[in-house]
């Protein structure tokens, strides 16, 4: 084997281990779970669908890391490409049980809650994906467990406004028209 053939295969052999490593960095490993497992009976006040969580710690922070933990995190749950931003933040809620974004939540919503134990030791943050309904325009959530920190909202689907319904309505009318006056002779 020449020299420069064993040098182009090292240098394709250490570009394949630098590709894999920032490869497995973009998903690095979550934060543990911490007791107790998130579920359909710590929110109120909407339709659970699903959740993720408890992760050790407060993910819900401006941290890189907690970022790319969240964007993880998130598409696990549906929501692919957030880069682990939230629309709204409520800091700090004290252990209240209510949750009032002063965004309306509409549709498929997706939250996150960190709970800080009240000195307890079950500092974690779980995500929730729930369906706020359509047209609701919901105010509040509840959140049935104690010693709740803050709040993050992620998303909400947005609900069309009237105007976009009778737009939609017209151009349907008016391709209809055209169509009709096209078989006509």
């Amino acid at each position: 084997m020449s020299f420069s053939h064993l040098a182009k295969s090292s240098l394709a052999a250490a570009s394949v281990a630098v590709l894999g490593l920032i490869g497995s960095s973009a998903h690095a490993a979550l934060p543990p779970l911490v007791a107790p497992a998130c579920g359909s009976g710590d929110i109120g006040g909407a339709s659970f669908i699903s959740c993720a969580g408890y992760y050790a710690g407060n993910l819900i922070s401006n941290n890189p890391t907690d970022l790319g933990y969240v964007d993880q995190i998130l598409a696990s749950l549906g929501l692919p490409g957030t880069g682990g931003t939230w629309l709204e933040k409520l800091s700090p809620l004290s252990g209240s049980s209510s949750i009032n974004f002063s965004t309306p939540l509409n549709g498929i919503t997706y939250i996150g809650i960190h709970r800080g134990g009240g000195g307890t030791g079950e500092n974690g943050t779980a995500f929730y994906k729930i369906d706020a309904g359509v047209g609701t325009n919901l105010d509040v959530i509840t959140y049935n467990l104690t010693a709740s920190s803050n709040a993050a909202l992620y998303a909400t689907a947005p609900v069309p406004e009237p105007e976009a319904y009778a737009m939609l309505m017209a151009g349907l009318g008016l391709v209809g028209w055209m169509a009709r006056r096209r078989q006509q002779p």
